[in-house]
């Protein structure tokens, strides 16, 4: 049986997940992204669990898939990031499971694989569409024509820093206060909850009727409309999904209010529809097992 592994690396966890020739995931798993302090024993640890699951079924490892948070290398596989994976820069994934499994290694911007593994589970996929993950930080994926939008040269677009008309008392790292992913990743909305309100998210939203609740999701709501219009303005998708760790979260209290403002203000440009997605957090992993088998997204 050939198996393809797929690894989803973010700044709070690692999740993997395998699939067989259907695309069926026949093993998932989730480890805390600094469970083991040294992200070189994190990793190492990852790989014997995959070879353990992959010796108990008798399967043949045919290649991996990678997801990682950017910037990363998608041609080295060498992570370039400090902010939200601190300890990680200029580690080499994809050299470390090349030599340990004598694969191929394909690595990607780890929305790039959120979105290609959401678009496999639409039939038809829409041809033009964005996926936005809400986590650590804020991942943007642009697919135009079925395929993914891509920048010359190795390095995915930090989309996610895109500025919104919300700002914040302190400044994100890429030096602007009015940073979409600076006000709308879960870093942001648990930070500026905890330094306004001396509560979390959750309790801070816990009373519809309270001037916090208002002035809280009122803050959510501008920033993520804004971000979700200039995307909508510069690539007129079909659909926005919203996946991530923190996807629930904002399914449950911010989709609602900004797809009833995208309806009143983007007529001109078609209806974007924002969806939950379908597989939630194993988006990543999963799309990184499809991108494996050679889907180019």
């Amino acid at each position: 049986m050939n198996l393809y592994v797929g690894y989803d690396i973010g700044g709070t966890s690692i999740k993997s997940a395998i699939i067989d020739q259907k695309r069926t995931i026949l093993y998932q798993d989730s480890v805390a992204t600094y469970g083991l302090h040294d992200p070189l024993h994190t990793i190492k640890a990852l790989m014997e669990q995959t070879k353990t699951f992959i010796a108990e079924r008798k399967g043949s490892l045919t290649a991996i898939g990678i997801g990682c948070t950017g910037p990363v290398n998608r041609k080295t596989g060498a992570i370039h990031n400090p902010y939200t994976l601190p300890g990680y820069e200029g580690v080499n994934i994809k050299t470390m499971m090349e030599t340990e499994f004598e694969v191929p290694v394909i690595c990607e911007n780890d929305a790039n694989a959120a979105h290609v593994g959401e678009a496999s589970m639409m039939d038809p996929a829409v041809p033009n569409s964005i996926m936005i993950t809400f986590g650590t930080g804020i991942g943007v994926s642009v697919r135009l024509g079925g395929k993914l939008f891509r920048l010359p040269g190795p390095f995915h677009p930090e989309i996610g820093h895109i500025s919104v008309g919300v700002g914040s008392p302190d400044l994100c790292y890429c030096n602007k206060s009015h940073c979409f992913e600076h006000v709308m990743s879960g870093s942001g909305i648990n930070r500026y909850a905890m330094d306004t309100y001396g509560q979390s998210p959750e309790e801070v939203l816990k009373n519809p009727d309270s001037e916090q609740y208002r002035k809280f999701l009122a803050r959510m709501v501008d920033a993520t409309t804004e971000a979700i219009i200039t995307l909508s303005i510069l690539f007129n998708p079909e659909v926005v999904f919203i996946g991530g760790g923190m996807h629930l979260f904002i399914c449950r209290y911010v989709m609602g209010p900004v797809q009833e403002r995208l309806d009143t203000l983007l007529p001109v440009y078609g209806k974007t529809v924002l969806k939950d997605s379908q597989i939630g957090p194993l988006a990543g992993c999963y799309g990184a097992a499809m991108l494996a088998t050679g889907q180019s997204g």
